[in-house]
């Protein structure tokens, strides 16, 4: 699992934005945490303003959220972020592996696991879904069973860049989480990512934290074989 994210990062932080310049966004892997979910963890969202943080990515094979059942979520991403300046304040995906069964290889697909990896880790870094006129993308709305859908594509391409435009990191960016790191729950693990000169607007499902936190879920849904959007991705 750490691989598939890993290499779903690598993806995104290395697109190129035009004259060979990259996102102006790191991300930092830290070691693996003994958690089993982030609303047991937090009692909500995945963010607590006076205690150790982390940004998780768990599987959930059970007790998936009942608001999330009929919904026919692959996937859950919580994120909040500060509209001022951009930073990321903490960002956690939960897998349904409940309900669905995820498949890693490509001479049997399932649920393909960096597929949804891959679309999970966008909305970690603030993207959201295309316009309806978006015919085919990693960030699209919805993946059916048995499809591989890992590689971005022009459109993801631009939502990078225009989330996370080229540019000078910001030397004083510490990747050490707030409040502290530690491989137990009580632990916080991430990275600081600010987008220069942006403003607290973004594309997709994120809601800004400002006094009080405010959590979005960007949810995953399948297609069934028919078209439809039985499930799909928030």
């Amino acid at each position: 699992m750490r691989r598939i994210v890993q290499d779903a990062f690598l993806q995104w932080t290395t697109v190129d934005c035009g004259n060979g310049e990259k996102p102006s966004i790191v991300v930092d892997m830290f070691p693996d945490v003994n958690c089993t979910n982030v609303a047991e963890i937090t009692g909500d969202a995945g963010y607590k303003s006076s205690g150790p943080n982390y940004n998780l990515w768990v599987f959930r094979d059970s007790d998936w959220p009942p608001e999330y059942v009929e919904d026919g979520a692959l996937a859950i991403t919580l994120t909040q972020f500060d509209p001022k300046t951009g930073e990321i304040y903490d960002s956690d995906v939960e897998l349904n592996s409940q309900d669905f069964d995820f498949t890693t290889g490509l001479d049997f697909v399932d649920f393909d696991l960096p597929s949804v990896v891959q679309h999970e880790s966008g909305h970690f870094l603030g993207l959201g879904h295309p316009e309806a006129s978006v015919t085919y993308a990693v960030m699209l709305g919805g993946l059916g069973e048995h499809v591989v859908r890992r590689a971005l594509q022009p459109d993801d391409v631009l939502g990078m860049c225009a989330a996370h435009p080229p540019g000078k990191l910001d030397p004083n960016c510490d990747p050490e989480p707030r409040h502290g790191f530690s491989t137990e729950c009580e632990f916080d693990k991430g990275c600081c990512t600010v987008a220069p000169g942006r403003s607290a607007s973004r594309r997709g499902s994120w809601v800004a934290l400002v006094g009080v936190m405010l959590t979005a879920a960007a949810r995953l849904r399948w297609k069934s074989k028919t078209g439809k959007a039985a499930r799909g991705y928030v």
